[in-house]
């Protein structure tokens, strides 16, 4: 375990701050985190744990949301490190090449180039995902009611502070699942039902649960949920559309989403996922092949859970309209399932056995291929913080110009209130009106302008 631990510790943390460095040791503010440096948005968007972590911030430190980089940043990498840890103990990662890929590839993950923008809320999500996977690890493995109780109790709070945590949830069940069923020489259909029922009924428990407190918030508040990226309208569709987004989700599996913002795998990491998705399929086939010959009844639990993986990874378009909600890559965290999932594969041996001078090539090639991923991701990630760096800091000068200007036109006064108004790009007439009343907003590129999202 030490060793484990002290190899997964040892290479997240290397490799975060090879790929994240430059947003750890500088200060890159983006959309959101550009006006919420020192507060956020809570219960109104379905996030009551938030507040609840507020307010107990709050009272210990006296302020609640600090857009501190190096801080929460490192914060954010330890909790996330300690949930990969959780990961390979839950599905029985041993081998000392496969525990560092899997911390490095889920160290560069790309998912935290767009967590880092947000930096005022980053470790809270590292909370979110560090609950959740405590919280499934021993519901997993301590079936009993206790567990069951406090393990609902959990992944409420954790889906409190993020609802894009469910997929994360849902596909640990099922993997975990497939890993039992694959250890095992005989189960029965009532041990299977068992189990299902075990963890359909905790998902329904923890949803519930989720729902109560939220409007207790808003009685509480007297507010109600906001309509941004639908979360006002869950639940109110029918069941064709979720089928439809069923299908959305199965899709992008084997598609994801490309050019959109949305990228989990971007630039030419997109090409080595099918490889990735290959090497899964042939891997998958393997163990289906075993386990049909050891049980027909194990085979068939086990089929029907990986028929579900996918569906599960990407559950995030079961839950949201791809064509209405801007399906971003904080929302799909749950994708590293995929390289866990071949990584076990590997693992326990579910590949060709082709040999040349006693080394298994099919496994070094998956090993190779996974390395590339390494760099593609870090290399993509440092990019991104030297474009948004690059556009912030012309922002800046852009704004700094701006301010001289106004304040060198003749007869100006420093109490003149000035508004700036529709700014699609830089050439764009300048507006000035005298306030009626109320705050200013200084708000630029809301639509895409060159100046990118700062305000």
């Amino acid at each position: 375990v030490k060793d484990k631990l002290k190899i997964v510790f040892t290479t997240y943390i290397m490799v975060g701050l090879i790929t994240h460095g430059i947003a750890l040791f500088n200060k890159i503010s983006f959309h959101d985190d550009t006006m919420e440096t020192l507060l956020g948005a809570s219960y109104t968007s379905g996030r009551w744990s938030i507040y609840i972590i507020d307010e107990l911030r709050g009272f210990l430190f006296g302020t609640k949301f600090v857009s501190s980089p190096c801080f929460n940043g490192c914060v954010t990498l330890i909790l996330f490190a300690f949930v990969t840890y959780i990961l390979i103990e839950a599905f029985h990662i041993s081998n000392r090449i496969s525990l560092i890929l899997i911390s490095a590839l889920l160290s560069s993950f790309p998912y935290f180039a767009t967590l880092f923008a947000y930096m005022f809320t980053a470790w809270v999500y590292g909370v979110c995902f560090m609950i959740a996977a405590v919280a499934c690890y021993f519901l997993c493995n301590k079936h009993n009611r206790t567990t069951f109780i406090i393990g609902t109790v959990a992944l409420a709070f954790s889906v409190g502070i993020y609802q894009a945590v469910i997929p994360f949830i849902l596909s640990f069940f099922v993997i975990h699942e497939i890993i039992k069923l694959d250890y095992i020489e005989k189960s029965t259909w009532g041990d299977f039902f068992k189990d299902v029922l075990y963890y359909a009924g905790n998902c329904f428990a923890f949803m519930s649960l989720y729902v109560l407190i939220e409007q207790w918030f808003l009685w509480k508040f007297e507010v109600s949920l906001t309509n941004y990226q639908g979360i006002g309208e869950v639940g109110n569709i029918s069941m064709k559309a979720y089928l439809y987004r069923i299908l959305v989700a199965y899709k992008r599996f084997f598609q994801p989403i490309r050019f959109t913002g949305g990228d989990v795998f971007p630039g030419r990491i997109y090409y080595l996922y099918f490889g990735v998705i290959l090497a899964a399929e042939i891997g998958t086939l393997s163990l289906l092949k075993r386990n049909y010959h050891k049980s027909k009844t194990v085979f068939i639990q086990i089929l029907l859970c990986v028929l579900l993986m996918p569906m599960t990874i990407n559950f995030v378009f079961v839950m949201c309209d791809e064509k209405v909600t801007i399906i971003h890559v904080l929302m799909q965290y749950a994708q590293i399932f995929i390289f866990i999932w071949i990584l076990y594969l590997l693992e326990r041996g579910y590949f060709f056995t082709i040999k040349y001078q006693n080394k298994c090539i099919f496994k070094n090639l998956t090993f190779v291929l996974l390395g590339s991923i390494v760099i593609g991701q870090s290399r993509f990630d440092n990019s991104v913080y030297i474009k948004n760096q690059y556009l912030q800091n012309q922002a800046i000068c852009y704004f700094t110009t701006l301010i001289t200007r106004i304040q060198s036109v003749q007869n100006y006064k420093e109490d003149y209130p000035i508004i700036f108004l529709n700014s699609k790009n830089k050439s764009t007439k300048l507006t000035f009106e005298i306030p009626g009343g109320g705050d200013l907003y200084f708000y630029p590129g809301n639509e895409g302008s060159i100046i990118n999202d700062y305000r």
